[in-house]
């Protein structure tokens, strides 16, 4: 996948408990494969499936 420059913009990082709540434009949820043991919750990742308006990508590295 090639990411377009024009729609990333500087951000902070924020924890999925964090944006609860929250809406953004585009999201990018990185998922550390060390620690996928709290990334197994199918309640968090719903919240950080569901936080991006126009697209949610979910990084798996």
């Amino acid at each position: 996948m090639t990411l377009d420059p024009t729609i990333v913009e500087l951000a902070y990082c924020l924890t999925i408990y964090r944006v609860q709540g929250s809406r953004y434009d585009y999201v990018f949820v990185v998922m550390p494969t060390g620690r996928a043991g709290f990334l197994q919750d199918p309640r968090l990742q719903e919240v950080a499936r569901t936080r991006g308006r126009e697209q949610t990508y979910m990084l798996v590295c």
